[in-house]
């Protein structure tokens, strides 16, 4: 039986996944605080994302939301 301290935490979780999204759909990203805060790169500037929790907003404070769906499909169709 598999200690629950093995299992990785969601927000953990959520950082790896959102890592391999962001990489699959090819949409550039630095990363701060061993991948806790993430800087991705939209059309029109920077984004700050925080996959843990999945907030991200723009560096202009004129858009946020939460999730990494989200946030593909607000880069993927042009509007950040």
């Amino acid at each position: 039986m598999s200690d629950i301290k093995d299992k990785p935490s969601k927000s953990k979780r959520n950082r790896i996944s959102s890592l391999r999204l962001l990489e699959s759909r090819g949409i550039e990203y630095m990363t701060n605080n061993d991948g806790i805060h993430l800087i991705v790169t939209g059309n029109y500037g920077f984004i700050d994302f925080w996959p843990g929790t999945g907030k991200w907003k723009t560096r202009d404070n004129s858009m946020s939301g939460f999730g990494v769906f989200g946030l593909l499909e607000m880069i993927e169709s042009g509007q950040i």
